[in-house]
């Protein structure tokens, strides 16, 4: 992630924004988080919060694949976090 002075970071410590619109970056079957990455800076250059899940069938994957995680699991747990945090 990319902190709002513009400085890399790994994602850890970082408040989730409040007050910003978000999009969630679906990749395709065998794609990668990575995929919409330009898409995802250009938006969050606009003020828009950009997520971009990685999904189980990735091919880069950063996580051993678990029996039953799909995108399903993966999309519902990240609208419910979504949810919780921007009330």
């Amino acid at each position: 992630p990319t902190t709002a002075s513009g400085a890399v970071s790994n994602g850890d410590n970082l408040p989730f924004p409040s007050g910003s619109m978000v999009i969630i970056l679906s990749h395709g079957f065998l794609g990668s988080r990575f995929d919409l990455s330009h898409i995802a800076e250009d938006l969050a250059a606009k003020g828009f919060v950009c997520v971009s899940p990685e999904y189980p069938e990735s091919l880069a994957a950063s996580y051993t694949r678990k029996p039953g995680l799909d995108r399903t699991i993966v999309n519902n747990k990240l609208l419910k976090f979504i949810d919780n945090t921007i009330r």
